[in-house]
């Protein structure tokens, strides 16, 4: 045994030594996993105490937060560090988000809770969350998906569904139909209407607005040609326009023809369609589709055409134009006059809604306010703005007899419900019709026109009961809703164009400069007040305001990257002069929110308005020689800016950031000509988004002047 143990030529096989070496990392792993997995529930349990602590003193409005603190302070004495007022704060946010524990996911730490419980957005939280269990991410690399906005980039060519539906592993496109657009709503492209347009200028239109294009398209799209060259022997032939697709894996050709489709456009396109599949698709990749964009399309003169199995040619019908309120008042007039035989409305009756509606309240459980969810199975309605107000998990009085509509009695507040919910504790109705030729939508919209008298914060159901409305037969009333819900999808429609662009910025940041955590471009990093001549604040003490004079802005006036005057307070000319002699606003700098519950929103002062600030605001005057002040005002808007603002915060119940936390944030820092560039790329996306909210407005007035028309008599005389 001592010859062998001092035997130096005895060596231990590398196969037998990496697996004792495996054994040993795999418990040591496990072990850790198991302390984690412990250290979650801990806090969960923790966060449900605490829930359950507070609502015994619900009636008054800081008890939550006296009571976290002190709490804090009792562990902290007993347990040492890791116990603090914003631990405690989690725990407690942790639990409302999380309130089924067996619902918690053992592959995640509390490192990756944390991360998590910082996202407001239930569809955001819940891919992040899906994607780290699917991928085994660590807490690093979750934060590192998060900074680099891998979300809102999927969102580009993806609805909230359809991102939510890969990350849960539930299907992936499997046919062109699934995410091809029919028809194709092109107003973007700024087109002049007349009676035709030269093919060419359409698609220069197309390239003009080539991201508009990719967001309407379809889902996945990437551009790949313009007039793509394909040589046949000796003949020469262009193809319009060539993307790739990511999520059906193949290229797509678009044809575009400014008239109706024709047999010959079908065959030209499938013609190209062989060339792709021949000569440029690889082994490993899909079939070819091709995709005819027409001004009129003929689903008869296609089925004859085509193959009865074709799967790869497919067409879609452009519009050039959204639809006016001229139109959709055309539409329903026809429908009025096609409607008993040509009977105008002002034959129909005329009902009151107390003899159409009843009170069904007492059939719906009222879940009380403390109690909501923030995430769950069910939705909560209650008579505020926001469709939803909560969640809940339990069945017990869901209501089902839907759909039905909820009335807002203190609010005046409408809201149609088709899926089963509970019920708001406070100033809801529950309305069900009593009558069977009655279609809720369309009653739904006639209640938006209702004129109900406001007697504050009274009830007002006694009102609406009085309000009389038009019921044409249900027939009449399935159409007219149906032309309301295409005009209404139209707006929603616009406002998710615009959010995309929102996040278009976060984007394309990243796309240019990569992740500004871990920096794999590897650019200069630089300290806010190395790049600034200035960083102070506004007045402390509150001024005295006046009626009129000089701007007084504060942290309600920064708003999504601007100073908004709107609202805003104002201070004599005097006070003004003495408070700008510290702190004096001028174009180009960048301000800065600092104390409260909206801290950490940049705003650039683009305008040369005099203001003075409050002490809620920081005032950042950037070094212009170093740094774009629109570029620095974007980066401090970014996710990487605010967790380094959010591991700073310091304040019991108000948060606030000190001035020497926010000199020391870290800003990436790239060439000023990069910056330059980045800069000219956001002034684009601006543009468009100014020019979208423009026609949102023109939408919107139109749909309301639609509705009054159409509800309240306008039409109804024969």
């Amino acid at each position: 045994m001592d010859s062998l143990t001092n035997n130096k030529n005895f060596n231990i096989s590398a196969s037998f030594y990496d697996d004792i070496k495996g054994i040993i990392i795999d418990s040591r792993n496990a072990a850790i996993r198991s302390v984690d997995v412990q250290r979650v529930f801990m806090y969960w349990r923790l966060g449900e105490r605490i829930f359950i602590e507070e609502q015994r003193g619900k009636e008054r409005a800081e008890y939550g937060e006296y009571l976290i603190h002190n709490l804090s302070t009792q562990l902290e004495t007993e347990f040492g560090s890791g116990f603090s007022y914003r631990q405690l704060a989690y725990c407690r946010k942790f639990y409302r988000l999380y309130p089924i524990v067996n619902a918690l996911r053992s592959q995640l730490n509390w490192s990756q809770y944390r991360l998590l419980i910082g996202i407001d957005d239930d569809y955001k939280r819940e891919y992040y969350e899906l994607e780290a269990v699917n991928n085994g991410w660590t807490g690093r690399e979750m934060e590192r998906q998060i900074n680099a906005a891998l979300y809102e980039r999927l969102l580009l060519s993806n609805n909230k569904e359809a991102v939510l539906a890969v990350a849960r592993k539930e299907r992936i496109p499997e046919h062109p139909t699934e995410i091809i657009k029919d028809p194709m709503i092109l107003e973007f492209l700024g087109l002049k209407r007349q009676s035709a347009y030269y093919e060419k200028d359409f698609e220069s239109a197309l390239i003009t607005h080539l991201q508009e294009f990719l967001l309407e398209i379809g889902n996945g799209f990437s551009f790949v040609a313009r007039q793509k060259r394909l040589l046949v022997e000796d003949d020469e032939f262009f193809a319009d326009l060539v993307f790739y697709n990511r999520l059906l894996r193949c290229f797509v050709v678009i044809e575009i023809k400014t008239h109706k489709i024709t047999h010959q456009d079908l065959g030209q396109l499938q013609m190209y369609v062989n060339y792709f599949d021949r000569y440029e698709k690889l082994p490993d990749e899909n079939p070819t589709v091709g995709i005819l964009l027409c001004a009129a399309k003929n689903d008869a003169l296609v089925k004859i055409t085509l193959p009865d199995d074709n799967s790869q040619i497919l067409t879609s019908q452009y519009q050039l134009y959204l639809p006016s309120e001229e139109t959709l008042l055309e539409e329903i007039k026809d429908i009025l006059d096609m409607a008993d035989g040509g009977a105008r409305m002002s034959k129909w009756e005329m009902v009151r809604l107390g003899d159409v509606f009843t009170d069904a309240t007492k059939y719906g459980k009222k879940i009380q306010k403390e109690s909501y969810c923030e995430r769950g199975l069910y939705p909560i309605i209650d008579q505020g703005k926001a469709y939803i107000a909560g969640y809940a998990n339990d069945e017990d009085g869901l209501f089902v007899d839907i759909p039905a509509i909820i009335f807002g009695d203190h609010t005046r507040v409408f809201k149609y419900i088709d899926s089963p919910f509970f019920l708001g504790a406070d100033g809801v109705k529950l309305l069900k019709s009593k009558i069977n030729n009655a279609d809720y939508k369309y009653l739904y919209y006639c209640l938006q026109t209702a004129y109900i008298p406001d007697t504050g914060y009274n009830r007002h159901f006694k009102w609406l009961k009085e309000v009389k409305i038009p019921l044409p037969p249900l027939s009449v009333q399935q159409k007219i809703a149906d032309v309301l819900d295409r005009a209404s999808v139209l707006i929603e429609k616009r406002k998710e164009q615009i959010a995309k662009l929102d996040t278009l910025v976060k984007s394309k940041f990243v796309e240019m400069f990569g992740d500004p955590v871990t920096n794999p471009m590897g650019w200069e990093v630089r300290k806010l007040s190395e790049l600034s001549i200035k960083i102070t604040d506004g007045v402390h003490a509150k001024p005295h305001y006046t009626d009129s004079g000089m701007p007084f802005i504060s942290v309600v006036n920064i708003t999504k990257g601007f100073v908004d005057f709107t609202g805003c307070k104002y201070v004599s000319v005097p006070d003004y002069e003495k408070m700008i002699k510290s702190t004096n606003p001028e174009h180009s700098d960048v301000l800065y929110t600092k104390v409260g519950a909206t801290y950490g929103i940049p705003a650039l002062v683009d305008t040369y308005e005099k203001f003075c600030l409050y002490v809620s605001v920081c005032l950042i005057k950037p070094d212009h020689s170093k740094i774009n002040a629109r570029f620095l005002s974007i980066s401090m808007g970014l996710p990487y800016i605010k967790q380094q603002a959010d591991k700073r915060i310091r304040g019991i119940g108000v948060p606030d950031l000190h001035l020497n936390q926010i000199r020391e944030f870290n800003i990436l820092y790239p060439p000023i000509e990069f910056q330059d560039k980045f800069v000219e790329l956001v002034r684009a996306i601006e543009t468009q988004k100014v020019r979208l909210k423009r026609g949102l407005e023109l939408m919107e007035l139109e749909y309301r002047s639609l509705m009054q028309k159409c509800f309240k008599g306008d039409m109804f005389n024969g």
